[in-house]
């Protein structure tokens, strides 16, 4: 995978240096046996205490210098796959953040969790383990069977004999364990999905009393897990007894022929424990090797998975050409039942600082388009009012225009330039916005709407004062400096919904978007927010709600009705030609108004 190379090749130095140094411990360890074997063949028979002495040294500064190989090559090895794996996490969760909606929805949020989780971590480990059990273990097996072929090279034969088939065992294993674990990372994903779900959801749960429900769900995400760990770990499971019992079975075949070898003098005692204690640090080896090969496979498998993270393409894709037989105002729109949408007064294209022209969208694996052949265009300064039923493509609509997502055809223009032309740090400073469902992050009130820029406190009780949100903010103890629980928890609808607005005022946006904001306040507060929009001057205002009172005084408004333009004026030109408009005018007034002979 070269992308994750590229992470890797900045630290080749320090995994190099790793390498070096755990190369050395590894070969002061393979001279410890053939020393001892020197001392016992032909040092012993000297009787010389020196000469055993000087020997016995050697030895121990062979032990010495294997000790702080293998711990300093070890230290070198967890901080390069650390500075590895830290840089791909920060990269990672960057491109995250890139991602259009479309993205995130195919890939899963519970899914990029795990990746940036337990996949970076199974990467981590597989990359500290063959940077020090990687080396040291093929490098003690090599070794090992050098000079055990220089000892006794019958001895060696013995053990050469099942090499063959501790290599096919590997190989099996190999291509067996990636697909598994592969499979048991998805499940991992779906117990992420559940789990969060259920955090999320806990107080619905108890509500509804759907416990059991709940148990049941996350038992059937726990028993797939479970059985793709147990697939995956029975698999990796029979490496290690095999690779045993091939080499156990070559040691005893070493034993009876080295007793026959050295009967009949072709062998020494020395020579044979030496012999013996190889064929042990051959045998560990292997069996290092085995165990590598499980984590060799998860590695790969999660790092498959995280290559396809950063895989995804994050810039939006050239725009396509545009028609130019129709203009954004050429083809006003009918609405059910044959009466026309009104487009009268429409700001020209080169004063225009929002267009959409004939901008058409479907979400994946819907059959139906969220948003079908709109086209309006707003002056800059103006306040546009969006209107429609739960599902018409208001929410939609809005996402096209943060581009969330690339329209299927059309072109959305800001300030006349195709808004994919844009470069994303210039598009999203333009816009100041308050989601149907935003977040508060944990922190005081003043961070929640600084927001992480580097705003005076001035602008910070200006933006409050303006959001309607300067009352309760003063009554709190500590007022701005205020601590607020995550996701607000301890605020009131209402006193989130204005903390929200204070945000995105607070930034000075040359685009105002209000997504539902105000549907837990009452109208009085609703109609001060609007009045102080109003006198903010040059910021254009999108204002997307199911209230006619939000939008009522708007500039524009737009009305949507299954994805479709069914209304376009003001309050007065809507109220008299736009049947949709007037029907939900109406139902609004009704349900506002008391019932006859009922206390008001």
């Amino acid at each position: 995978m070269p992308i994750i190379y590229r992470y890797v090749k900045p630290h080749r130095p320090l995994m190099a240096a790793a390498v070096t140094v755990k190369l050395l411990g590894a070969v002061a360890d393979l001279f410890i046996p053939l020393l001892m074997a020197q001392i016992i063949d032909r040092v012993l028979p000297l009787g010389s205490a020196i000469q055993v002495l000087r020997w016995t040294g050697l030895m121990a500064f062979c032990s010495l210098l294997a000790f702080l190989g293998n711990a300093s090559a070890n230290r070198m090895s967890s901080l390069a796959a650390s500075r590895v794996v830290s840089r791909l996490r920060r990269d990672m969760f960057d491109c995250m953040l890139r991602l259009d909606c479309g993205q995130i929805e195919g890939l899963g949020i519970p899914s990029l969790v795990s990746r940036l989780t337990s996949d970076t971590y199974n990467l981590h480990k597989m990359l500290d383990k063959m940077m020090r059990a990687g080396i040291r273990a093929p490098i003690l097996a090599l070794g090992g069977l050098i000079i055990t072929l220089r000892l006794n090279w019958r001895l060696a034969l013995v053990l050469l004999a099942t090499l063959p088939f501790l290599a096919a065992i590997a190989v099996v294993i190999s291509k067996k364990g990636i697909p598994l674990f592969a499979r048991l990372q998805e499940a991992v994903d779906v117990m992420v999905r559940v789990v969060r779900e259920n955090c999320a959801g806990i107080r619905s749960i108890k509500a509804m009393c759907k416990s059991e429900a709940e148990k049941a769900r996350f038992a059937a995400a726990n028993e797939r897990l479970t059985q793709r760990e147990t697939q995956a770990a029975v698999v990796m499971a029979i490496s290690q007894p095999a690779s045993s019992f091939l080499l156990n079975g070559g040691l005893v075949a070493v034993i009876l022929t080295g007793a026959v070898l050295a009967q009949q003098g072709l062998s020494e005692p020395g020579t044979l424990l030496a012999f013996m204690t190889y064929f042990t640090i051959i045998l560990n080896a292997f069996l290092t090797v085995t165990r590598l090969f499980a984590i060799y496979s998860r590695g790969i498998a999660s790092a498959g998975r995280i290559a396809a993270l950063l895989e995804q393409p994050l810039e939006q894709p050239s725009r396509s050409p545009e028609q130019p037989s129709r203009s954004p105002t050429a083809a006003p729109d009918r609405e059910p039942g044959g009466q026309k949408a009104s487009f009268r007064d429409e700001p020209q294209q080169s004063d225009s600082h929002i267009t959409f022209a004939h901008v058409s969208f479907t979400y994946p694996g819907q059959p139906a388009p969220a948003l079908d052949d709109v086209s309006f265009s707003l002056g800059r300064g103006e306040t546009l009012g969006v209107l429609g039923a739960t599902g018409s493509g208001k929410s939609t609509l809005i996402h096209l225009l943060l581009r969330f997502y690339p329209p299927d055809s059309g072109v959305i223009r800001l300030r006349g330039q195709d808004s994919r032309d844009l470069p994303a740090a210039e598009l999203y400073a333009m816009f100041g916005v308050v989601f149907q469902h935003d977040a508060i992050f944990a922190g005081s009130a003043a961070d929640s709407i600084a927001f992480g820029r580097d705003l005076p406190g001035a602008a910070l009780e200006k933006a409050a004062e303006d959001a309607q949100a300067g009352d309760f903010l003063a009554a709190l103890p500590g007022k701005l400096g205020a601590p607020l629980l995550s996701k607000g928890r301890n605020l009131s609808g209402g006193q989130r919904q204005r903390l929200l607005v204070a945000r995105a005022l607070a930034g000075q946006p040359e685009i105002l978007i209000l997504d539902d904001s105000s549907s837990a306040l009452d109208y009085r507060t609703d109609a001060a927010l609007r009045d102080a929009l109003r006198r903010r001057g040059r910021t254009t205002a999108l204002i997307v709600s199911q209230r006619v009172s939000s939008v009522c005084a708007a500039d524009r408004i737009l009305v949507l009705d299954q994805g479709r333009v069914v209304g376009w004026g003001n309050h007065g030109e809507l109220s008299a030609s736009c049947r949709i408009y007037q029907e939900i005018s109406q139902s609004q007034m009704f349900f506002a108004a008391p019932p006859e002979g009922s206390l008001s």
